[in-house]
C-alpha cells in the first residue's frame, strides 16, 4: 500500500481546526454613524430648512429692517448693500451708503395727511369685511354640518373660489362690474336700473364690490375652518340638550359658539391682517380709486416703494404696519384665552 504523501495532506477544512479566526473588517456606515451622534442628525435634518428660511425670511426681514433707517431710492442710487448699511448705522464711511436718517422715516407717520385716509381705508375695509366674513361662513358652515344629500359635493364646490387665485379673482369681478358687465346686463334684465352704472367710479360702490370680491374668496376658508370646529364637538352634548328641551337657537348659542371661541379668534386676528395688508384686490380692482378713496394701508406702501422711488419710508411703514397686526394678535388671542382653566 502506497502510503506517500498520505501524512502530508490533510481533509479540506482541517487544517484551519483549532486556528484562530480571522477577524472581519469593521465597516462604519453612515446611518450607523448618525445612529450614535444624533445630535449631529438633527441638525442635518434641519439644516436644509433652516437655510431656507434664512435666506427667505431672515434676510429680507432684516435688510427691510435696515432700509427703514436710511433715506433710499432705487432709481437714482440702486439697492444699498447690507454691509453698507451697517458701516453707515455706526457712522463709517461706504461707498454708495445713503443717507442715514435714524428715526426719521418712523416719525415722518405722524406728519403724513395721506397715510391718515390710507388708515382710514384700511379701518373701513376692514370693519366692514371682517364681521360680514365671520357671519356668512358661519352660516355656510352651520348648513355643511347637517346631513343631507350631496353634502360631500357641496362640501368641495365651496372650496372652489377659495382656490382660485387672489389676482384672477380680482380680475373675474372686474369684468363683471364694468359698464357692460353681467352685473349691469342682470340688473337692466329686472328693471332695477334703466342704463348701466359706473360702480367704480362711486367711493361706496367701489367699497361695496371690493368688499363682495372679497368675501367670495375668503369666506369660504373661514367656512372649513368653522366647520372643522363644530364637528369636534360630540353629539351627546347636543342630545342631552334636546332631551332638555333646547331648541336650535339655544344649542347654538350656549353649545356651538363658545365650542368655536378658537376658531373665531384666529379668523378674527387672520381677517385683520388680511384686511390691513389687502393689496392685490385693490390694485387690480379699483386701483385706489376714485380719488385714492380705497387707497388703503398696503397699497400706499406699494406706491411708495415702486411708484415714488421711496424705499426707506416705504420700509418703515411696513413695520408699522407689523408692529400694529402683531400687538392686535397678541391683545386679541390673550382676550379669547382668558377664560381657560389653568
Amino acid at each position: 500500500m502506497d502510503l506517500k504523501g498520505v501524512s502530508g495532506s490533510a481533509p479540506r477544512g482541517a487544517a484551519g481546526v483549532g486556528a484562530r479566526p480571522l477577524a472581519r473588517p469593521v465597516r462604519v456606515t453612515l446611518m450607523g454613524y448618525l445612529d450614535r451622534h444624533l445630535d449631529l442628525l438633527g441638525w442635518l435634518l434641519v439644516g436644509p430648512m433652516f437655510l431656507l428660511s434664512v435666506g427667505f425670511f431672515v434676510y429680507p426681514i432684516v435688510y427691510g429692517l435696515l432700509v427703514s433707517f436710511f433715506d433710499v431710492h432705487l432709481i437714482r442710487s440702486g439697492a444699498p448693500s447690507l454691509g453698507a448699511m451697517v458701516r453707515g448705522i455706526f457712522g463709517a464711511a461706504a461707498e454708495n451708503a445713503p443717507k442715514f436718517l435714524g428715526l426719521g422715516n418712523y416719525l415722518r407717520v405722524f406728519q403724513d395727511t395721506q397715510l391718515a385716509k390710507a388708515i382710514g381705508a384700511s379701518l373701513i375695509l376692514t370693519g366692514i369685511s371682517v364681521p360680514l366674513d365671520i357671519t356668512f361662513a358661519t352660516i355656510v358652515a352651520l348648513v355643511l354640518n347637517q346631513h343631507f344629500p350631496g353634502r360631500a359635493l357641496l362640501r368641495g364646490a365651496v372650496i372652489l373660489s377659495w382656490a382660485t387665485p387672489g389676482v384672477i379673482n380680482a380680475i373675474l369681478w372686474k369684468l363683471m362690474v364694468r359698464s357692460d358687465g353681467i352685473i349691469n346686463a342682470i340688473l337692466m334684465n329686472l328693471h332695477v336700473v334703466k342704463e348701466p352704472v359706473m360702480w367704480l367710479y362711486s367711493a361706496p360702490w367701489a367699497f361695496f364690490w371690493a368688499i363682495i370680491a372679497g368675501l367670495w374668496k375668503g369666506s369660504p376658508f373661514s367656512a372649513l375652518i368653522l366647520l372643522a370646529g363644530m364637528q369636534a364637538v360630540p353629539e351627546e352634548i347636543y342630545e342631552a340638550a334636546q332631551i332638555d328641551g333646547a331648541g336650535p337657537w339655544s344649542s347654538f348659542w350656549n353649545i356651538t359658539l363658545p365650542h368655536l371661541r378658537y376658531p373665531l379668534a384666529l379668523l378674527i386676528i387672520l381677517g385683520v391682517i388680511g384686511g390691513l395688508s389687502s393689496f392685490e384686490l385693490l390694485y387690480i380692482l379699483t386701483g385706489g380709486g376714485p380719488a385714492n378713496s380705497t387707497l388703503v394701508m398696503a397699497f400706499y406702501v406699494f406706491k411708495h416703494a415702486i411708484l415714488w422711488d421711496n424705499l426707506g419710508y416705504s420700509a418703515s411703514l411696513s413695520f408699522w404696519l407689523a408692529i400694529v397686526v402683531t400687538i392686535f394678535a397678541v391683545f386679541y388671542w390673550g382676550l379669547a384665552s382668558r377664560g381657560d382653566v389653568q
